[in-house]
């Protein structure tokens, strides 16, 4: 067997989705499995004076969790964190885990592409919702959809997952 995986990551604290398309030796498509999964984050004291917990990667789980794919037959989207000075704190977060991400992704071999969420959101969610909460349900919704058995494990959405969905219909890019 062959297999092609296709990793989706949602920037900050959000999801990765992983799918995989099964082939034969002679390249017959077989089956296509899916998962979605928390980024693995660690909650730790910030620096700061006023006590406060601040939210990073998980680098080591989320090493671990790229060594299981070989990254000549693995294509990684990683989409580009939020910044927003009116929303500083979780710029920051974002900012942290996608440097972090970048990192565990060079030391494992895997090759990225950074997108922007209307890249993805655009060709798989309906047109004309508006607003982050509406987003993150539609989200959600269409995972549920496309992917029923996987309903118990999408929470607030699944862009992650979408993500990979979006990546393995563009093909090996």
């Amino acid at each position: 067997m062959h297999l092609i995986t296709y990793i989706g990551i949602d920037n900050g604290v959000g999801t990765v989705g992983l799918i995989t398309n099964v082939y034969t030796e002679a390249g017959k498509f077989i089956r296509q499995e899916a998962d979605i999964l928390p980024v693995p984050i660690r909650k730790e004291l910030d620096y700061t004076k006023k006590k406060q917990m601040v939210s990073r990667l998980d680098i080591k789980a989320m090493r671990q969790l790229l060594k299981g794919f070989k990254p000549e037959n693995t294509f990684v989207a990683l989409e580009r964190p939020m910044v927003n000075p009116g929303r500083f704190k979780a710029s920051a977060v974002g900012l942290r885990i996608y440097e972090a991400m970048l990192i565990a992704l060079e030391d494992t071999g895997h090759r990225r592409l950074v997108i922007d969420s209307k890249a993805w959101q655009k060709e798989i969610l309906p047109s004309g919702i508006k607003g982050s909460d509406k987003l993150k349900k539609a989200s959600a919704q269409i995972g549920k959809q496309l992917f029923p058995h996987l309903e118990k494990k999408i929470k607030r959405d699944a862009d992650g997952l979408l993500i990979a969905y979006w990546l393995s219909n563009k093909g090996e890019l």
